[in-house]
C-alpha cells in the first residue's frame, strides 16, 4: 500500500491537467484503468503478507513436541506390555517349576510299587508255565479235572500277561512324567502311532473323570490301520495329545452343563495317512472357537476360559512343538460335530522334512 501512495499526485495531476474532451480518449481510460489495477494488486499482496518466522517456528515445535509425546506414549504402552508379558511368563514358569517337583515326586513314587506288579505279574506267568508242565507230567489225575485245571491256568496266565502289558504301559508314562518333570530335551524315537494316540486318548478321559466324577462322552476312534510308526519325541507329542484332548473333554463338559443335561458329549479322534504326512485330528462336538477369536487361539496367554481355569499357554506351547519341534504344522478347523477341531500333520520323513508353516 506503502508503494501506491506516491502515484496518487501524479494520478491527480493527469486527471487536472487533461482538458475535459480528453477524458473520451480511450488511451486514457486504458492508463487509468491499469494505475487503478495495480493499486488493487499492492493492497491485496500486502494483506497476504506471510507471517512472521517466529511464528511458524513456533508452530513447528509445537508440532514436533506433540508428535515426541505421541511416540512416547506408544512406546511406554508398548513397555508395560512386554512387562506384563514377561511377568506372566515368570509366574508360569515358576508355577511351572513347582509342578515339575511334584510331578517329580509322584512319579518316583507311583514307579517303585509299580515295578513290583510288573515283577509279580512275569513271575506268575513263569510259575504257570511251570505248573502246566508239572500237569502235563502228572499221572492218574482225573481226565475233566486235569482239562479244568488246565484252563484256569490258560486263564491265569491270560489274567498276568494283561497285568504285565499295562503296567508296563503305566511304567512309560510315569518315565515320560519324570523327563518332562527334569526339562531335559529327549531325541525322536519310532513310536507306532495308532497305539500311542489311543493310549493318551484313554490316559486323558480317565484323568477327566478324575475331576469331574460323572463325566461321560463318547469318543470315536477312527485309526488308519496303513500307518506304522513315526519318528516323534514321545513326551513332547504327548503334552500336545494331552493338551487337545483335555481341551475337547471340557468343551463337551461345559456345554453339557450350560445347555442341555440331555445333550451327548461327542470326541472323534482320527489318524490319517497321506502321502508324505500324517495326520492327526481331535474334534468335538462343545461349540467351537467363536469366529472373531480364531485367529487369537494360538497367541501366548490368550484363553477363552475363566480366570484360574487355563494359563493361555496350552495352544501356544503345542504349537511351538508341532512347527518348531517336529517340522509340522498344527491348525484351527470348525467340525462337522458342531464344534472345534484340531489337525496335526506330520511329515513321514521325521523332524528333519517336511514344509514348515
Amino acid at each position: 500500500m506503502k508503494l501506491f501512495w506516491p502515484f496518487i499526485p501524479l494520478i491527480a495531476a493527469l486527471v487536472l491537467l487533461v482538458s475535459p474532451p480528453a477524458w473520451a480518449d480511450m488511451l486514457v481510460r486504458i492508463l487509468l484503468a491499469a494505475l487503478a489495477l495495480l493499486g488493487v494488486l499492492i493492497w491485496t499482496r500486502t494483506c497476504r503478507r506471510p507471517r512472521s518466522t517466529g511464528g511458524q517456528r513456533l508452530e513447528q515445535q509445537l508440532a514436533e513436541r506433540t508428535e515426541e509425546a505421541h511416540n512416547i506414549s506408544i512406546a511406554l504402552e508398548e513397555t508395560r506390555e512386554a512387562l506384563k508379558s514377561t511377568q506372566e511368563k515368570l509366574t508360569y514358569s515358576s508355577r511351572m517349576a513347582s509342578l515339575g517337583q511334584l510331578t517329580a515326586g509322584i512319579a518316583h513314587e507311583i514307579k517303585n510299587p509299580i515295578n513290583f506288579v510288573n515283577n509279580f505279574a512275569e513271575s506268575s506267568v513263569e510259575i504257570a508255565a511251570e505248573l502246566q508242565e508239572e500237569m502235563g507230567k502228572s499221572e492218574g489225575l482225573p481226565e475233566d479235572f486235569r482239562e479244568r485245571t488246565v484252563g484256569l491256568i490258560d486263564e491265569l496266565v491270560l489274567n498276568a500277561d494283561k497285568i504285565r502289558e499295562h503296567g508296563q504301559r503305566v511304567n512309560r508314562i510315569v518315565q515320560s512324567m519324570l523327563v518332562q518333570s527334569h526339562g531335559t530335551k529327549s531325541e525322536a524315537e519310532e513310536v507306532a502311532l495308532n497305539e500311542f494316540v489311543d493310549q493318551y486318548v484313554s490316559l486323558a478321559f480317565h484323568g477327566m473323570r478324575a475331576q469331574v466324577q460323572d463325566f461321560n462322552v463318547d469318543i470315536d476312534r477312527r485309526y488308519d490301520e496303513a500307518i506304522d510308526s513315526l519318528p516323534i519325541v514321545r513326551q513332547d507329542m504327548a503334552r500336545v495329545l494331552i493338551n487337545l484332548l483335555n481341551n475337547a473333554f471340557q468343551a463337551v463338559n461345559k456345554r453339557k452343563e450350560v445347555t442341555d443335561r440331555e445333550f451327548l458329549p461327542q470326541v472323534r479322534v482320527s489318524t490319517v495317512l497321506h502321502e508324505a504326512e500324517v495326520e492327526i485330528s481331535i474334534e468335538d462336538n462343545g461349540g467351537g472357537v467363536p469366529q472373531s477369536l480364531q485367529k487369537k487361539i494360538f497367541d501366548p496367554f490368550f484363553t477363552t476360559k475363566s480366570a484360574g481355569s487355563g494359563t493361555g499357554l496350552g495352544l501356544s506351547l503345542s504349537r511351538e512343538i508341532v512347527v518348531d519341534g517336529h517340522n509340522g504344522q498344527l491348525r484351527y478347523e470348525q467340525s462337522d460335530l458342531q464344534g472345534a477341531r484340531f489337525v496335526i500333520m506330520l511329515p513321514l520323513a521325521g523332524m528333519g522334512g517336511g514344509a514348515q508353516e
